[in-house]
């Protein structure tokens, strides 16, 4: 950042949007090689942050778990043949969840991206939203950029604020297996596609059409917005077999030397790929921050570390509520550390460093931090000779939570023997810093008159004796040595005897055939009834009068 003092900006947008230049942006280099963005099974979905927007207004692409979620690909399985882009095998896809992008509803606009189709056949949809048009009759979503089910050919369609519905063909039918650069851009009155198929020619004009003038064109603003997937009359469809890269969203219709590749793979000649990826949770206290070197040509996929970069400078500062991170914190203030590291730590061998590391002291649970790795280069003067300095992006971290997690268990049924009933208590606590001090369980409500008493109070697994009738609401508590406390609650149903528990399951009760006095069995008692009343006759013997009405 070449200003007096370098800022975190964190902006936070509901509904009312304004940007400047770039809206959302995704390089997927936030990753791991050949692993899924959300790594949590199918059965524990949670759709977390898969990887994190590079344009800083918090547009981050989810993954709802590691089968539907996308993968990071391999290294080199990009445009430019270095880093890491996101895989979408027939099933995998990703979302944003960011009111702000929902509101998205510029005028002039340009949507990239870099893609690969391993499978052209049929309907692919690589951008799209979760939402009709808006427009009667018309059971499709508001955008999509794809390749359409009739001659596999580039296709993109919008809706707009003033109910009009656009679609333009494209010339370009992509080869399987090949990469890409796309951008449709909009002047507000004129839509036009771009495509670099990556053969020296760079973009080239592979559609465009001319709107109704006089007449609002904004996008519509509706749902989520996927990637890798289509959304039709409520269902999701249209899945990509390939890998997408370079996904950018901007306010302005840009012009052809502002598009991929030029801006966006030169991302290359900053530090890059941190870990942890930027946007993780749960990161431990003794979390070693790395990265990679920037490198002398973004442009070149066997490119070396850069050799002019002779330190890596390291800006660390912490929000330490996360749900409510500071707008503003300045790289001057003293609570932000800043880090020299040299980038050749072996000078023997005359060569930088490919990759750096820094092992930060003092990191404080439940807190977010914001870093950036600045590359000093050759007769920088300081942290801020900004002519002499590759401005680094910023990333984020979350650190783990300080409070005990607690399960109390599962809700009970169950009925009294001999005026009391014992039952077990399975409760759980789980600390991510181990240090629970105390865990206790306590009676938050229960029927009068009643006592409860347990086996052993402070171990989350005992037994709890219950001496009446009624609904008790049991809680499991756990505090660490921070004070940080934790607490869940249970339910148990107690009856009479085990046929009115029974008769009460949550589960469902079928009572047993013959059961005449529902006493949740067929015996002689039931005989006995059945026989008082044999030959019973409830028949008609004369024609009934009745009232319609």
């Amino acid at each position: 950042m070449k200003n007096a003092a370098k800022l975190f900006v964190v902006v936070i947008l509901v509904s009312s949007v304004t940007f400047g230049d770039t809206v959302l942006h995704y390089d997927f280099e936030d990753g791991i090689a050949g692993t899924p963005m959300n790594d949590f099974p199918v059965t524990q979905q949670n759709g977390t942050v898969g990887t994190a927007d590079l344009s800083g207004n918090g547009y981050d692409m989810h993954a709802w778990d590691d089968y539907w979620g996308p993968l990071f690909s391999a290294v080199g399985d990009t445009p430019s043949g270095t880093g890491l882009s996101s895989v979408h095998d027939s099933h995998r896809d990703g979302y944003t969840l960011a009111g702000g992008i929902r509101a998205w509803s510029p005028g002039t606009w340009t949507i990239e991206l870099s893609f690969k189709l391993n499978d052209i056949a049929g309907w692919r949809t690589l951008i799209g939203r979760d939402d009709w048009t808006g427009i009667e009759g018309d059971i499709g979503p508001s955008l999509q950029v794809q390749s359409n089910g009739i001659d596999d050919a580039m296709r993109v369609a919008f809706a707009t604020v003033s109910d009009e519905h656009y679609e333009l063909f494209s010339s370009l039918i992509p080869e399987p297996g090949k990469w890409y650069h796309l951008a449709v851009v909009t002047d507000g009155d004129r839509l036009d596609m771009y495509a670099d198929q990556l053969e020296g020619n760079g973009f080239q004009n592979i559609g465009s059409l001319t709107m109704d003038a006089g007449i609002d064109h904004s996008l519509r603003p509706t749902g989520n917005w996927t990637f890798g997937r289509g959304w039709y009359n409520g269902n999701f469809v249209d899945h990509i077999d390939g890998n997408m890269d370079n996904i950018r969203f901007s306010d302005e219709a840009l012009t052809t030397d502002q598009l991929i590749p030029a801006i966006l793979l030169a991302t290359k000649a900053q530090a890059h790929a941190p870990q942890p990826p930027s946007g993780a949770a749960g990161v431990p206290l003794d979390q070693v921050l790395i990265w990679k070197t920037g490198v002398a040509d973004a442009n070149d996929p066997a490119s070396v570390p850069n050799p002019a970069i002779t330190q890596h400078n390291l800006w660390l500062s912490v929000a330490y509520d996360p749900m409510n991170p500071p707008t503003s914190p300045n790289w001057q203030d003293p609570g932000v550390r800043r880090i020299e590291i040299p980038a050749d730590t072996n000078p023997a061998d005359g060569n930088v460093d490919p990759n750096a590391y820094y092992s930060p002291t003092g990191l404080q649970r439940d807190a977010l931090y914001y870093w950036i790795v600045d590359e000093s280069l050759v007769g920088a003067a300081g942290l801020e000779d900004w002519d002499n300095i590759i401005d680094g992006a910023m990333w984020s971290f979350e650190t783990v939570t300080s409070a005990p997690e607690v399960d109390a268990g599962s809700s009970i049924l169950t009925w009294l023997k001999e005026g009391t009933t014992t039952v077990d208590l399975n409760g759980t606590v789980t600390d991510a810093t181990g240090d629970v001090t105390a865990i206790t369980w306590s009676v938050d409500s229960s029927p009068p008159d009643s006592v409860v008493s347990f086996a052993n109070s402070s171990a989350a697994v005992t037994t709890a004796t219950l001496t009446e009738t009624g609904t008790y609401v049991l809680e499991l508590h756990a505090v660490d040595a921070a004070l940080n406390e934790g607490a869940d609650q249970m339910e148990i149903s107690v009856y009479g005897d085990n046929c009115e528990a029974a008769q009460n399951n949550p589960n469902g009760f079928t009572a047993p055939i013959g059961d005449l006095n529902n006493d949740c069995k067929t015996d002689f008692i039931d005989l006995a009834i059945l026989a008082a009343a044999w030959l019973d006759d409830a028949s008609l013997m004369e024609d009934a009068l009745y009232d319609p009405n």
